[in-house]
């Protein structure tokens, strides 16, 4: 990062004492202007509730401590303790890791769609995994209610992290109790391991298990109708050249970083959550997929693999900005590229998940599944199945699957020992018989992503920051 000027820091410090020190996890004068005024609000809200209690502070003091803390790199989201997602303010604790705004912005463009969508079921299902602060699903619900009452939402997000888990628990009471989410549907969450091997008995603890194991033990449904996540997936040297010194410090690795691959599987580590994750919207017959992604490499490797398993009838990528117009070149590989900005999402959807998302559905069993990429697709006639590719379309990991993975692929391709298959199956695709998903070896070089996407505003050229203030 450069040096600040002289000039800089006198203009600065002409205009605020304390502003010099917040230039340089800031970057610039209107930025530090702001956090500044942020700060100062906190320490008076802080100062107000502990009169209210008979207590007192010292409200130069905590300031100072709190611009000593942010000129550390500390980001202001913990030091104030929310941050905006969407419309709501979600509670923020260090440990726990900060929601950004390109989320968001996926989020409600889903939830909106889908609350216009003339055929939605009288009860809508959606599975977050990887929830964190609970912001998706939370999210998700205030959008679906400000439009819809007459949908039942049952909403559910998964974690691995007990500390994000009684976050999340504690963000839905906040904001149920101060009536800003409507007193509708059901929000839960529960922990899992979304890497956890389901016919592998799980070591570690309770929070290892499987997602399958997981909703059978607390007897909650195993048919979902939208599967949201934003797992990690930034490989170990992205980590270090791509994020900022704040993001290291303070935010937590194991929200950012997949964990090593147990076995030589070949696939990138920064890819690693996609293929499982795949695999149970898969298990869960979801209609529609939204996958949070860093760049627009690994939104086509994403991509490529959804597509790869012939489940989908559609796959499209979407921009920061997806609402925009679209770029001047909207086809990356074949696949449609939905709006502005840096890639930051793959989406997916299958039989009535079409209708809600605005695409034409799918209603012959002879029609081709609607893949952008004709050379990778699966014909569907009565009796078994022919399916069509090409090696290079495949990503490196469809021939890098693990055993539990070549297990639900032998079943798949025999109809049996999944739902997702059955010939009258919630998905609204018909039932299919005898698949033959061979897939010749492919030689394809994982790619480390170029970037995080810690920040909305930066480009894929720029250092990647912190996460944006999404404050008012």
């Amino acid at each position: 990062m450069p040096r600040i000027s002289t000039s800089a820091l006198r203009k600065a410090y002409a205009i605020d004492p304390l502003l010099p020190r917040l230039l340089s996890p800031c970057r610039d004068l209107r930025a530090a202007q702001n956090e500044l005024r942020w700060l100062r609000e906190h320490v008076g809200n802080v100062a107000e509730a502990r009169r209210a209690q008979g207590d007192t502070i010292s409200q130069s003091a905590f300031l100072h401590d709190l611009v000593k803390q942010r000129a550390s790199g500390k980001p202001l989201q913990y030091l104030v303790g929310t941050e905006f997602f969407g419309d709501l303010e979600i509670d923020c604790w260090p440990g726990v890791l900060i929601p950004r705004q390109d989320t968001a912005t996926a989020v409600q463009r889903l939830a909106r769609l889908v609350r216009k969508a003339h055929n939605s079921p009288s009860e809508l299902r959606v599975l977050d995994l990887c929830t964190g602060t609970g912001c998706i699903p939370l999210l998700f619900h205030h959008e679906l209610y400000a439009a819809r009452a007459d949908v039942e939402l049952r909403a559910l997000g998964i974690d691995i992290s007990e500390k994000a888990l009684q976050l999340a628990d504690h963000n839905l009471n906040r904001l149920r109790g101060d009536k800003t989410l409507a007193d509708k549907g059901s929000l839960h969450f529960l922990q899992a391991d979304v890497l956890a091997n389901p016919f592998v008995e799980a070591r570690g603890g309770p929070g290892h298990i499987a997602v399958s194991t997981a909703l059978r033990h607390a007897m909650l449904p195993h048919i979902w109708d939208i599967l949201i996540s934003n797992p990690p997936y930034i490989s170990p040297s992205a980590y270090w050249k791509t994020t900022t010194r704040s993001v290291r410090v303070f935010e937590p690795k194991l929200a950012l970083v997949p964990p090593p691959p147990t076995s030589n599987s070949g696939i990138a580590q920064g890819d690693s959550f996609y293929p499982p994750i795949l695999g149970i919207a898969n298990e869960v017959e979801a209609k529609i997929v939204l996958l949070e992604v860093a760049d627009l490499d690994q939104a086509l490797r994403v991509a490529r693999a959804a597509q790869a398993l012939h489940v989908f009838d559609g796959v499209e990528i979407w921009r920061e900005q997806p609402d925009e117009p679209d770029s001047p070149s909207p086809e990356a590989a074949g696949f449609h590229v939905l709006g502005q900005g840096n890639a930051r999402s793959v989406v997916c959807w299958r039989g009535t998940g079409a209708a809600w998302l605005g695409k034409r559905e799918r209603t012959s069993a002879y029609e081709d599944v609607a893949f952008p990429d004709p050379s990778c697709r699966a014909q569907f006639q009565i009796g078994p199945v022919r399916v069509s590719h090409q090696t290079e379309a495949f990503p490196y990991w469809v021939n890098n699957l693990n055993q539990e993975q070549l297990a639900v692929k032998h079943n798949v391709g025999r109809g049996v020992g999944t739902n997702a298959f059955s010939k009258q199956n919630r998905s609204g695709a018909p039932g299919r018989q005898g698949l033959d998903t061979t897939v010749a070896p492919a030689k394809v070089h994982p790619k480390v992503p170029k970037n995080r996407g810690l920040e909305i505003t930066a480009t894929p050229e720029t250092e990647r920051s912190e996460a944006p203030v999404g404050r008012p």
